[in-house]
């Protein structure tokens, strides 16, 4: 997807509410990139989390943890934040059956106000991608 649609695709998803979302999704599917692992079975303890309120300039992680749910084993191949405000942090190694690891969402707090900041996950273990989402509201150190 264009660098330059993404933001706008994201922003008006949160403006429209979950009605664009299916589009938003499968226009960021990727193709694996030779991914010699077999399809597997994943899922997410949960995908939004919020955090209320934090203090502007105080880290925001939010973390996911990620079950290989499957008998091969797992690969995340990518994460696609919304913004330059938001990273992720994911482990780049195959993750076994049974086995689990935690995915961090970042978020930039030197903003005030209310914010909700996405990762998209793509993996061997999912058909679609699944939508990560992080939210709080940024108040003023004192």
């Amino acid at each position: 997807m264009n660098k330059r649609i993404y933001p706008l695709a994201t922003m008006i998803v949160l403006a429209t509410g979950a009605s664009l979302l299916p589009w938003l999704l499968q226009s960021c599917k990727m193709e694996p990139k030779g991914n010699p692992l077999a399809k597997t079975t994943a899922a997410f303890d949960k995908t939004v989390l919020d955090l209320g309120d934090v203090k502007q300039f105080s880290p925001i992680f939010g973390r996911y943890t990620l079950r290989n749910t499957g008998e091969s084993g797992l690969l995340i191949e990518n994460i696609k934040t919304n913004c330059y405000c938001t990273t992720s942090v994911f482990d780049q190694r195959v993750i076994k059956a049974k086995d689990s690891t935690v995915v961090t969402i970042r978020y930039d707090s030197t903003r005030i106000g209310i914010f909700q900041s996405t990762g998209i996950v793509t993996s061997n273990g999912t058909s679609e991608p699944v939508l990560l989402v992080l939210r709080g509201n940024v108040i003023a150190r004192r």
